[in-house]
């Protein structure tokens, strides 16, 4: 079920990365063509630029493994949740050998 689609869900949804990437206009449009108006892609280095209301659910999609310092990016995006939120880390497969 996409996020903004769930029971409940309220939004705003931020997923984005921390470098400019076509998948972040990608995910804009795809929400915006769904009627997702709670879906909130951003740009988001080191933890700066997320929405200034709290989230319900940060998504990171192939971008953890950029950040220099993962636990402490991932420790100012946690301050960004709603109480209850979540936050949803996906890293594609290591390159074969």
């Amino acid at each position: 079920m996409h996020p903004g689609r769930a029971p409940g869900a309220g939004g705003p949804f931020p997923g984005g990365a921390g470098e400019p990437s076509p998948v972040i206009q990608l995910l804009g449009e795809r929400a915006a063509a769904a009627g997702l108006a709670n879906v909130v892609p951003v740009l988001a280095p080191g933890g700066d630029g997320l929405p200034p209301v709290p989230c319900d659910l940060i998504l990171l999609v192939n971008a953890f493994h950029h950040f220099p310092d993962g636990p402490g990016y991932l420790a100012r995006l946690a301050g960004a949740l709603k109480p209850g939120g979540r936050m949803a880390l996906v890293e594609g497969r290591a390159p074969a050998r």
